[in-house]
């Protein structure tokens, strides 16, 4: 399936964004929908690291196993996102922008089976796809230039 892929600037620096991205257990804090998340695999977040998440989305709620699959501090951050019906591939690019950080989020459907099979081409066709990625940008943007904790 198509990836999709939106972009916004943050006034603060790229090791900031960086960190606040990849604290894979934060991503609660700026998710569009209800998520928790708890790490299984032990040591630092890095390439390998794993986690358990459940997600609440169309009414019920979804599990899955996450894998970081690339960890370039203060570039990129790329994880997928796999369960019973369905496999995302996840990723965050960050560039230094005139004194802050330009930090694009996007994703790409890997393999879906029902309901995501139905919705997704209906959601990015109508461009919920890219107003969920573009909420979830404004909302880490406002934790980290409103000062909310985000250290």
């Amino acid at each position: 399936m198509a990836m999709a892929e939106r972009s916004i600037k943050i006034d603060a620096p790229v090791e900031t964004v960086f960190n606040y991205v990849s604290d894979i257990s934060r991503h609660s804090e700026w998710g569009q929908h209800p998520l928790k998340l708890e790490q299984t695999s032990s040591g630092a977040v890095q390439v390998g690291a794993t986690f358990r998440s459940v997600g609440h989305q169309m009414g019920r709620d979804f599990e899955a196993e996450v894998k970081i699959t690339e960890f370039v501090p203060n570039e990129k951050l790329a994880f997928e996102s796999k369960g019973k019906d369905f496999h995302f591939a996840h990723h965050f690019l960050l560039q230094s922008e005139n004194g802050g950080t330009r930090l694009t989020k996007g994703g790409e459907a890997e393999r879906v089976g029902f309901p995501f099979n139905l919705l997704l081409p209906v959601l990015s066709a109508a461009g919920v796809i890219n107003r969920g990625l573009d909420g979830d940008l404004q909302r880490i943007k406002a934790k980290l230039e409103g000062g909310s904790g985000a250290s």
